[in-house]
C-alpha cells in the first residue's frame, strides 16, 4: 500500500508526533510505501533518516492535494486538528481512502462531522474517546478502536545509572521522575507536579526528582535535589533511572513497559498508582488523558500516593508485575500496527462481484 500520515508539526517528544513515528516506522518496516504530509518540525530529519518520505509543504490542501495525486496514496490518514481541517477542504481522488485518528478531545466535534463525508473510518485511541466522538455525533458504525501502541522494545526495564551519575544522583537514594510536554495545555498540570515532588524532596534527603519534558527548562528551574532535563530523547534511559514515575497517557504506558511504578495524572483526571483496582479506569481514559469531566484532586492525595510507592508492600509489588504483564500484551506497537493495516486493507480489498445466475461472489 501506498500511505500518507498528515500531521501538521513534527515536533520533539508529543504523544501524537511519537505515535505517528511510530506508524510510519513500522508500516514502512512490513513493506510499504509510507510518508509523512508536514510543515516541518525537529523530526521530519529523523523521520528521513529512518527511510520515510517526508513531504515538508505549505500546510495547505492544495499542495496536499498535489501529494496525493503525484504520489498516488492509496491512503492518507490524519491525526491532528490541522490535519482534519486539510480533510475537509481537500478534493479526495475516489481511489484514495481518508482515515482520521482522534488522539483526544481538543480536536472540536463538529470538525470531526464536517470531514465524516470524506472519510471511511474514524479511529480513536481510548474507550473514553469512544463515547466522546459519539456525543458529538458520530456513528459507532463508522467508529474503530485501537489503542496507542508502543516499541516493546525500545521499552523494557533495564539497569542503567547513567542519568544518576550524570546529575550525581547517589545510589542510595529514591528517584521520582515526572515526564511530560510544558506545553499551553498541560503547563499548569506540570509546573502543580513538580511543585509537589521538590516539597517531598526538601523534606526528605533520601529522595531526587528528575523533570523531563519539552519546555519543562523554561517552565521549572533546578533546585535542591531536583533537576530538569528539559527534552530527552532517550525516554528508557530516563524511565529506568526512576523508582516511581508520574505522567499520563504514552508516558504511562512506556513507564510501567519497562517495570516501573507509575502514577498516572493528566490535565483533568486523576488515576493514582497503576494497580489492578485502578487498571480499567486508566484504560478507559488512557491514563488519565481523556476524561470527559474533571476530576478534581489534591496535593495530600499525590504526596500520599508517592509515599505508599515508596514503600510498598509485598503485595503491592506482585500487583506491579501483573499490571507490566497487561501492558507489554495490550499495548504492543506490533500489534496496533498490524490491526491499523487491516484496517486499511478492508476498505482497499476490491468489492465481491456478482453476476446474474451465480451463486457465490467472484
Amino acid at each position: 500500500m501506498r500511505i500518507l500520515l498528515i500531521i501538521h508539526r513534527l515536533l520533539q517528544g508529543g504523544g501524537t508526533e511519537t505515535h505517528v513515528m511510530n506508524l510510519a516506522n513500522q508500516l514502512r518496516r512490513r513493506g510499504h510505501q509510507v510518508g509523512i504530509f508536514t510543515s516541518g518540525g525537529l523530526w521530519a530529519k529523523k523521520a528521513r533518516e529512518l527511510g520515510i518520505k517526508v513531504h515538508q509543504q505549505k500546510f495547505t490542501s492544495k499542495q496536499l492535494s498535489q501529494v496525493i495525486l503525484r504520489n498516488n496514496y492509496s491512503v492518507i490518514h490524519a491525526h491532528d486538528t490541522r490535519s482534519l481541517r486539510l480533510i475537509e477542504h481537500t478534493e479526495i481522488p475516489s481511489k484514495t481512502h481518508a482515515f482520521l485518528t482522534i488522539h483526544g478531545m481538543y480536536i472540536d466535534g463538529p470538525l470531526i462531522r464536517r470531514c465524516l463525508n470524506k472519510t471511511s473510518r474514524v479511529i480513536v485511541v481510548s474507550p473514553a474517546l469512544q463515547t466522546y466522538v459519539a456525543h458529538v455525533g458520530v456513528s459507532s458504525s463508522k467508529v474503530t478502536l485501537i489503542k496507542n501502541g508502543i516499541s516493546m522494545t525500545d521499552f523494557k526495564g533495564t539497569t542503567n545509572k547513567r542519568l544518576r551519575a550524570r546529575y550525581r544522583i547517589p545510589d542510595n537514594v529514591k528517584v521520582i521522575g515526572y515526564a511530560g510536554r510544558f506545553t499551553l495545555q498541560k503547563r499548569l498540570l506540570g509546573k502543580r507536579v513538580v511543585k509537589i515532588l521538590e516539597g517531598i524532596s526538601r523534606s526528605r534527603r533520601d529522595v531526587w526528582v528528575l523533570v523531563a519534558g519539552r519546555g519543562s527548562q523554561l517552565s521549572v528551574k533546578n533546585s535542591v535535589r531536583c533537576r530538569v532535563l528539559g527534552h530527552v530523547d532517550d525516554m528508557q534511559t530516563f524511565y529506568n533511572s526512576c523508582d516511581i514515575v508520574i505522567g499520563s497517557g504514552r508516558t504511562a504506558i512506556e513507564a510501567l513497559a519497562c517495570g516501573v511504578p507509575t502514577i498516572a495524572v493528566g490535565t483533568k483526571g486523576y488515576i493514582g498508582p497503576v494497580l489492578r483496582s485502578t487498571w480499567l479506569k486508566a484504560v478507559k481514559c488512557n491514563f488519565g488523558d481523556h476524561v470527559l469531566n474533571r476530576m478534581k484532586w489534591t496535593n495530600e492525595k499525590l504526596r500520599n500516593d508517592t509515599h505508599n510507592l515508596l514503600h510498598r508492600s509485598n503485595r503491592v509489588n506482585s500487583e506491579l508485575k501483573i499490571i507490566y504483564r497487561r501492558v507489554r500484551l495490550q499495548y504492543s506497537d506490533i500489534t496496533k500496527v498490524k490491526e491499523v493495516e487491516q484496517m486499511y486493507s478492508n476498505w482497499l480489498r476490491p468489492r465481491p462481484v456478482y453476476r446474474r445466475g451465480s451463486q457465490f461472489p467472484r
